[in-house]
């Protein structure tokens, strides 16, 4: 692999004239939880076919999943705002795991995950169960995934809105996201991404990561993307 150690220092390009990266807070979740939605709308197409919840339900259930990984990992969660803008408009966003597993059995134990199956059968979510079938689904396949050794550490999402792409966003997040992998020890670094992001994968790949296997879901197929980010 190419000596790309340069630029894996991501806290020197954490700010920029138009926008800068720091820490998520608690109130950025919902700004997060529509980016999310946004960003990713063939996913939730996919799950909910033409039975879409009211998007109150499906922000509610996002931003749940979104402050369970605020809360458990607070130090790797990075939003971008821009700067001068009335009302703090979020640019993008970026989440990041030392160890996947652990993070699952951190949701397990600290109760989320009842707290959410609670919500579903409430009816809070808006979900049937045909599309929680969907979701369990791909998340036993990401999980799986996870256990793609020796790289336990992930990002695990980003995103950059539409209107603020292509102004170097995505690249800050996901340099500031390895750096703080690496300041953890966490040097071999793992992802997923669909094989038709085209600019996603030409950003992973300018910023070190190789496709290492293929994995699926009830969507299609993900591409393992693998970076080992010591300095050769």
């Amino acid at each position: 692999m190419k000596n790309t150690g340069n630029i894996w220092q991501g806290d020197r390009i954490s700010h920029h004239v138009d926008w800068q990266v720091h820490l998520a807070s608690p109130a950025d979740m919902p700004q997060v939880a529509d980016l999310f939605l946004t960003s990713f709308g063939e996913t939730i197409t996919h799950l909910y076919g033409t039975n879409i919840p009211r998007k109150e339900a499906l922000l509610e259930a996002v931003q749940d999943f979104f402050t369970f990984l605020h809360r458990e990992t607070p130090r790797a969660f990075w939003v971008t705002h821009k700067r001068h803008e009335k009302g703090q408009k979020l640019c993008g966003y970026l989440v990041v795991s030392t160890d996947l597993i652990l993070l699952w059995k951190r949701a397990i134990w600290g109760g989320y995950l009842l707290r959410w199956a609670a919500k579903f059968l409430r009816g809070t979510y808006g979900f049937d169960f045909r599309a929680l079938g969907r979701i369990l689904i791909n998340k036993i396949s990401f999980w799986r995934a996870s256990r793609f050794q020796p790289y336990r550490a992930q990002i695990l999402s980003l995103a950059v809105a539409e209107h603020y792409r292509c102004q170097g966003i995505g690249r800050a997040l996901l340099l500031k996201g390895i750096a703080y992998l690496r300041r953890q020890n966490s040097f071999r670094i793992k992802l997923e991404v669909r094989p038709w992001n085209k600019p996603a994968m030409h950003l992973y790949q300018s910023c070190g990561f190789s496709q290492a296997g293929v994995t699926r879901d009830t969507q299609g197929e993900w591409l393992i993307m693998i970076a080992d980010t010591r300095v050769k």
